[in-house]
């Protein structure tokens, strides 16, 4: 498995289980939009589906464009976001962003 985790508080605690598994394969990108290209760019290679991790909110949103072009070009590619911890959810409305892509 190739995951591609975005660094951060909240997907950290995948990001060390994950990199101490010796089957699992961890890259680290600070940009959420180059991370999600990178992830594309595995699934075009390799016709497997990378893994993309990244917090929630607006990170999410940057992976749009990499997930629009995956869809386009029928690449294989899995999307996870890190939820906040119980008790330290913002009240904001859950918007679907990436509509039918996903």
């Amino acid at each position: 498995m190739y995951l591609c985790i975005a660094p951060g508080s909240r997907p950290s605690p995948v990001a060390a289980a994950a990199a101490s598994h010796k089957l699992i394969t961890c890259i680290s990108c600070f940009d959420e939009r180059s991370l999600a290209y990178h992830a594309v760019g595995y699934g075009r290679g390799s016709h497997i589906p990378a893994v993309a991790i990244t917090s929630s909110g607006t990170a999410v949103s940057n992976l749009l464009p990499a997930v629009v072009e995956a869809s386009q070009d029928f690449v294989p590619l899995i999307l996870r976001k890190s939820k906040r911890k119980i008790g330290f959810e913002a009240s904001t409305s859950r918007q679907g962003k990436s509509g039918r892509y996903v």
